[in-house]
């Protein structure tokens, strides 16, 4: 529905902002508000080549400036919050605890492309910064070649120390049917979606469609998450026409481009915050579901070191942001104790849940297949639980709370 008088337009758009508004605040414990995000255009003062856009989501905001001449557009954004993949049609559904522990914690970010179109083909290029208060900044950088059939798109993300992970998304469209690809590759992790999109007409649907989705996940870091999926569905619209969208075009009278570059951006920045936490730390730990499970390779990994030595090694296990765990690298102690510092040493944002421990080689000095005594008060002391792998492989569990220990397993020796 084209928009034209400016105020208008602008009282529309403020009416579904608090529409938003008002049915966040006002839902009840336990509804859900759908995933979707909204788009809305509008012409700045009634200037047909400068249009402002604006996405909303539950969890995320973004604000951009179109302005257009002849052949070539520019686009300026920003905009703060998490889960951006709503407001775009790239990489959403995709699990960011493939590749890091951290989640999609809120960020502000700022960016900028260009787009030149031409008369068979369309190139876009941009980037974004993302700052977020506990790690240092990303970038994302963006590509695309497009055509009335045809797109292919990559993604760049950078952190401090370098590049992180790549991304590219290739659709192509063909006598209604419709392919998509798409991949991120991060280190160790990878994910990827194959998408194929069939018209399914008949009579009393005639804009159905039948889509066939295949998607799967693969990291090397947390195999909790790693994923494989195959889903076939039926979709389209059913009954009554769907109502036009309050939005206002651009140069052409239309808005899905203004909409389409500022969702370009946006990708660019849902797929950094997917791809990398920020820290190269964080993005390249190893994880586990189960404090457990943590413990043991940990100690499965330095037990036969220590025995070999005669000499202890630990750390400490912590709980990750996303409520997977994670064992620091074990620190060398002496043929009789090892020093393992605070709990503090655990990375910012998580919480230190257990101790880790060896006991060097079989001595007949000490007591060597069992927790000594200052083991247990050093994990009263800490409230921790506390592992303890032994010189004859034995992997066993202090719990502190109940003050019960326990064999459940072996490891290496």
């Amino acid at each position: 529905m084209a928009v034209k008088t400016p105020w208008i337009g602008w009282l529309c758009t403020l009416a579904v902002v608090g529409c938003m508004v008002l049915s966040s605040a006002g839902r009840a414990a336990g509804d859900e508000m759908s995933t979707a995000g909204w788009w809305m255009t509008q012409p700045v003062m009634g200037q047909r080549a400068a249009t402002s856009v604006l996405g909303l989501a539950e969890q995320a905001q973004v604000f951009g400036l179109t302005m257009a001449r002849r052949r070539l557009s520019g686009l300026t954004f920003a905009g703060q919050g998490s889960h951006l993949s709503v407001l775009s049609d790239h990489y959403a559904g995709v699990d960011s605890r493939l590749f890091h522990p951290s989640g999609e914690l809120p960020v502000d970010f700022q960016g900028g492309g260009l787009r030149y179109s031409g008369v068979l083909v369309d190139v876009d290029l941009g980037g974004a910064r993302i700052a977020s208060s506990s790690v240092g900044d990303r970038h994302s950088w963006y590509g695309r070649f497009s055509t009335d059939v045809f797109f292919s798109s990559i993604f760049r993300i950078e952190r401090e120390d370098g590049v992180a992970a790549y991304a590219a998304d290739i659709r192509a469209k063909m006598r209604g049917i419709t392919l998509t690809v798409r991949q991120i590759e991060a280190g160790s992790a990878h994910d990827r979606q194959v998408n194929l999109m069939l018209p399914f007409a008949f009579s009393d649907y005639p804009r159905a469609k039948l889509e066939l989705e295949f998607h799967q996940g693969r990291s090397l870091r947390f195999s909790g998450s790693n994923t494989e999926r195959v889903m076939l569905t039926l979709r389209g619209s059913f009954g009554r026409a769907p109502m036009p969208a309050l939005t206002a075009g651009l140069r052409d009278g239309s808005s899905d481009g203004v909409r389409e570059v500022a969702m370009l951006g946006v990708a660019a920045v849902a797929v950094a915050l997917i791809a990398s936490s920020g820290d190269a730390g964080a993005d390249s730990v190893s994880r586990w579901s189960g404090q457990d499970d943590a413990a043991w390779n940990a100690l499965n990994d330095i037990n036969p070191t220590s025995v070999s030595e005669n000499i202890e090694y630990g750390s400490w296990i912590y709980r990750n942001i996303d409520a997977t765990f994670s064992a620091l690298n074990p620190v060398q102690g002496t043929v009789n104790s090892v020093n393992i510092g605070s709990p503090n040493r655990v990375p910012s944002g998580t919480v230190a849940t257990a101790s880790y421990h060896t006991h060097g080689g079989d001595d007949p000095l000490y007591d060597s297949e069992n927790f000594s005594p200052t083991d247990l008060i050093t994990d009263n002391l800490w409230k921790v639980d506390g592992y303890l792998g032994t010189p004859l492989g034995a992997f066993k569990v202090h719990n502190y709370i109940t003050g019960e220990v326990s064999r459940l397993g072996t490891v290496a020796n």
